[in-house]
């Protein structure tokens, strides 16, 4: 509800490491790049993705290979670190409004937020009034 203002019943959506996703989910053998399948979550997996579990037990992953370079070692450092190679992803906007596309809109739309903080390439914001 903070970031995306949306209601409860739509649950964000995961990015999970190829790799993971047989042993996380059911059919996860079956190979989804665009968040566009649901998939049953394996018991043994609900814990580690319960921020992005539906209440029917489901999740729509994207599912990462090495050809997404950076994002793909992003999410195999993530899993050294919390034991599973997913992070949530959501689309860059609030409910109801377009996509993000331009820098001055992405902080304009963070700012809207309450979002932490803001990372655009080399570039980190945080909301006004706090320090790291």
């Amino acid at each position: 509800m903070k970031l995306k203002r949306r209601v409860w019943y739509q649950p964000f959506c995961p990015s999970i490491l190829d790799e993971e996703a047989e042993r996380l989910l059911e059919g996860g053998e079956t190979k989804n790049r665009f968040m566009t399948m649901a998939y049953r979550v394996r018991t043994e997996g609900r814990e580690l993705l319960k921020g992005v579990l539906g209440r029917d037990g489901t999740c729509r992953p994207q599912m990462v290979d090495e050809s997404y370079g950076i994002y793909h070692r992003l999410l195999a450092s993530t899993r050294k670190v919390i034991g599973v190679g997913a992070l949530l992803n959501t689309s860059f906007n609030l409910h109801g409004e377009p996509l993000v596309a331009s820098p001055a809109q992405a902080i304009d739309c963070f700012l809207r937020s309450g979002a932490d903080v803001l990372v655009m390439g080399d570039f980190v914001m945080e909301p006004p009034g706090v320090s790291s």
